[in-house]
C-alpha cells in the first residue's frame, strides 16, 4: 500500500481479473502495519481480519448471439419455410461456461417455444437448433435469455434478429395431365392429373370442366402429405366426366 497525501490514506489496488469469470466468494482483508521504528501490528490469528468484501462472478450477459440458416434475412426479420432448421450460437461476457442460455419464440403472445443451448467447451460457444414446421406458420418474436441459476440472476435481451416468420411460399407444380376416353360409355372421359408440392403441405387439387349450355362441374380430390424427409411423392387426381347430353356427372 502507498500513502496518498490527497486522501490522507494508504491505498492499494487489487486486480480481480486474476480470477475466472465464474469465481465468486467472500474475501477477507488482513492488514500488517509496520512503522519507521519497526513497530509491528499484525493480525493475531486467521480470524483477525479487518474487513471483508464479496467478489461476484461476471454478471450473466451475452457478448454475441447469432441466429442463422434463414431463407431470407430482411434487416431484423428472418424468413424461413416449413422444415427449415435454424442454428443458434451465443457467447457470454467473460466466456462463462456455467450459465443456462435459452432462445424464446413467442407467436401472438400465446404460443411459446423455448430452445435450450448447450455449452461447447472447445469453441467456447453455447449452441442449439430448432426446426419449424407447417403448424408453426406465422410470425414469432425472438428473445434471448441467459441465467445464473445459483445466484438467481436472469437477463433477457433482443438481438439483431428480433423476429422469425415461417412462410410457405412453395407453389404446387403440375407434372402431368391426361384426357382419356372412358371404357364405360362413349360420351364420357377420364381426366387424370399429377402434381408435386411441399412435403409439409396438406394439399387439395381439383379439375373444373365447363362447356356449352352453361355446363360447369368441379371435381375435388384431397391428398394429405405425410411429413417425412425427402421429396414428397406425386399427388394424383382422376375423375370421370360425362357429357351434358346425358346429364350425368361422377
Amino acid at each position: 500500500m502507498a500513502w496518498n497525501s490527497l486522501q490522507n490514506a494508504y491505498i492499494a489496488i487489487y486486480d480481480t481479473s486474476q480470477h475466472s469469470a465464474e469465481y465468486g466468494d467472500r474475501m477477507a482483508l488482513w492488514l500488517w502495519l509496520t512503522d519507521s521504528s519497526n513497530n509491528d501490528n499484525f493480525p493475531i490469528s486467521v480470524a483477525g481480519w479487518d474487513d471483508s468484501f464479496i467478489l461476484r462472478p461476471v454478471y450473466p450477459e451475452l457478448a454475441s448471439a447469432n441466429l442463422t440458416i434463414c431463407n431470407r434475412l430482411l434487416v431484423a426479420v428472418c424468413e424461413v419455410s416449413p422444415g427449415t432448421t435454424l442454428d443458434f450460437e451465443a457467447t457470454s461476457v467473460g466466456d462463462r461456461s456455467n450459465l443456462d442460455v435459452f432462445v424464446h419464440f413467442v407467436r401472438g403472445g400465446v404460443d411459446e417455444v423455448v430452445v435450450p443451448l448447450q455449452w461447447h467447451d472447445a469453441s467456447k460457444v453455447y449452441y442449439g437448433e430448432y426446426t419449424f414446421y407447417a403448424s408453426d406458420l406465422g410470425s414469432w418474436a425472438v428473445t434471448w435469455r441467459v441465467m445464473d441459476v445459483n445466484r438467481n440472476e436472469d437477463n433477457f435481451s433482443v438481438e439483431s434478429v428480433s423476429q422469425v416468420q415461417v412462410i410457405d411460399d412453395v407453389s404446387p407444380t403440375e407434372t402431368g395431365f391426361e384426357i382419356l376416353p372412358s371404357e364405360l360409355a362413349s360420351d364420357s372421359w377420364w381426366l387424370s392429373g399429377e402434381w408435386r408440392s411441399s412435403e409439409y403441405d396438406d394439399t387439395e387439387g381439383w379439375v373444373n370442366v365447363s362447356g356449352p349450355n352453361g355446363f360447369n362441374h368441379r371435381e375435388i380430390s384431397h391428398w394429405a402429405a405425410e411429413r417425412t424427409l425427402g421429396t414428397s411423392p406425386p399427388m394424383s387426381l382422376s375423375v370421370q366426366v360425362w357429357s351434358k347430353a346425358t346429364e350425368r356427372v361422377s
